[in-house]
C-alpha cells in the first residue's frame, strides 16, 4: 500500500523527528517494495490547519500513484 507522511516543522506535541526516523526505517527495511513519500512543511505545527491542509496534497499523492499503476 502506498503511503504518505508528513510532518511540520513546528509540532509542539510530537517532534519531527519521529516522523522521519519512521520514514527512515521504512526505507531502509521496504527499499523500493512500496511508494513512500515524506515531506516536511515548515512552520506547520500540530493541528487542524496542517492537517486540513494536507488533504490536496494526499489526493495529488494517490491520483498519481494509481495513474502509474494504470500504466501496467
Amino acid at each position: 500500500m502506498p503511503l504518505y507522511l508528513a510532518h511540520g516543522t513546528a509540532d509542539d506535541i510530537i517532534p519531527e523527528e519521529q516522523s522521519r526516523l519512521f520514514y527512515e526505517a521504512l526505507i531502509g527495511s521496504l527499499g523500493n517494495k512500496i511508494i513512500i513519500e515524506y515531506y516536511t512543511v515548515v512552520r506547520a505545527k500540530h493541528d487542524y490547519n496542517f492537517w486540513g491542509g494536507q488533504l490536496p496534497a494526499v489526493f495529488e499523492f494517490f491520483e498519481k500513484v494509481l495513474s502509474s499503476s494504470r500504466a501496467f
